[in-house]
C-alpha cells in the first residue's frame, strides 16, 4: 500500500508508512473484495461464515478490521468463496521507507553486534 494522498488530505498530515497502517491497509482491501465476491455470488456473510466453520460475529470482525486475519483465515475465506488467493508481494517504492517503526521492533541492544546494526539502521535513516 502506498500512503494515501486522500487520507492525508483529510486529516491534513502526511501519514507514516508502519507495519500496523500497511496491515490495516490491505486487510482493508482483502475485506471489500470478500464483500464485493459475496454481493456478486448473492451469499450472505451468515452463509459464508457457515461455510468456513465459524460464527457470523467473528467473521464480521474479521471483515471490519476489529480482529487480525491470518493469510490461513484469508485462504479458507477465499476457497469458502470458490475462489484463490494470490501471495502478496513486494513493490518498490523510489523513496525507502522511514524504518522509525523498526527501532521499536528490533531490540537491538540485546543482539552481541548491536552497536554495528544500530550504525547501520542510522545510516540508512541518514
Amino acid at each position: 500500500m502506498v500512503r494515501s494522498p486522500e487520507a492525508e488530505e483529510l486529516f491534513g498530515v502526511e501519514l507514516e508508512e508502519t507495519p500496523d497502517t500497511l496491515s490495516y491497509g490491505l486487510s482493508g482491501d482483502f475485506a471489500s473484495q470478500v464483500m464485493d465476491e459475496l454481493e456478486r455470488q448473492g451469499i450472505t456473510l451468515a452463509e459464508l461464515a457457515r461455510r468456513m466453520g465459524i460464527k457470523q460475529p467473528t467473521l464480521c470482525g474479521m471483515l471490519r478490521g476489529t480482529s487480525n486475519m491470518t493469510l490461513k483465515t484469508m485462504a479458507r475465506m477465499a476457497l469458502a468463496l470458490g475462489c484463490t488467493l494470490e501471495a502478496p508481494r513486494l513493490v518498490i517504492v523510489d523513496e525507502p521507507a522511514s524504518p522509525s517503526w523498526l527501532a521499536k521492533v528490533v531490540p537491538f541492544d540485546a543482539l552481541e553486534d548491536g552497536r554495528r546494526r544500530r550504525a547501520e539502521v542510522e545510516a540508512l535513516q541518514a
